[in-house]
């Protein structure tokens, strides 16, 4: 059985690839290797290469290893008055002060 990929497929697997290899340095990588092809001349790699690009900066937002982080949240505390109340009048009740 063999397995023919179409452009677009064949596009997004070597752009989830690369970036799984360069991380955040992927689409910047990406784009000098298409610049260095097209100064070859190699026009169709070059219109190729920039396909990857654009599919890399596509997946940046879904990927949370690309999302800046996020702040820290500040711990909040919320006492439950009513309850401890509760169980301060039940303390007191048990031994016969109420």
């Amino acid at each position: 059985m063999c397995w023919l990929l179409g452009e677009h497929e064949a596009v997004d697997m070597f752009a989830r690839h690369f970036e799984a290899l360069h991380g955040s340095d992927a689409a910047t990588k990406a784009k000098q290797q298409a610049e260095s092809i097209k100064r070859s001349g190699d026009h169709e790699g070059h219109r190729i290469w920039m396909m990857v690009v654009e599919r890399i900066q596509h997946l940046a937002p879904l990927d949370p290893r690309m999302l800046p982080p996020t702040p820290p949240r500040p711990l909040l505390f919320k006492f439950r008055h009513r309850s401890f109340a509760r169980f301060s009048r039940s303390a007191v009740s048990a031994h016969g002060r109420e």
